[in-house]
């Protein structure tokens, strides 16, 4: 079962990374980041029940060809949520791989008011000026 639970983009001691939300997909837990204002960052949790508490982080998880592209959608309705409600003027996304930056570039085609620049696997994405 999905869930999917907003932190209300609370900020780590170090005032440098924003957590947006995380997104329960049975034993694993998406957590979505903010980093340095502008560079997102999506990693996974798991446990496996024998670490007494302890939780890995792994970013590679996403990547992942077997990620449901349900989950892949989630994470970008979040991504594009935050996006237009706190009107970001330049953020980044890198993929994994090539497999998933074209995934990327399809979501990000569709951003309005946007211009995405794609070098390799990363994208660079500045918010146009209306007018």
């Amino acid at each position: 079962m999905d869930t999917m639970t907003s932190t209300g983009a609370t900020s780590s001691p170090d005032k440098q990374t924003i957590e947006i939300a995380r997104l329960k997909n049975g034993r694993i837990t998406y957590v979505i980041l903010l980093q340095h204002g502008y560079s997102f960052v999506v990693y996974a949790e798991t446990s496996d029940g024998f670490s007494w508490g302890h939780t890995e982080k792994a970013i590679h998880r996403l990547y992942n060809r077997t990620t449901s592209i349900r989950i892949v959608r989630k994470v970008w309705k979040i991504v594009k949520t935050y996006i237009y409600t706190n009107r970001l003027s330049f953020f980044e996304i890198s993929a994994g791989d090539e497999s998933r930056a074209k995934l990327y570039e399809r979501f990000l085609s569709g951003l309005n008011r946007y211009r995405v620049i794609r070098t390799g696997n990363s994208f660079y994405v500045m918010r146009c000026q209306a007018g």
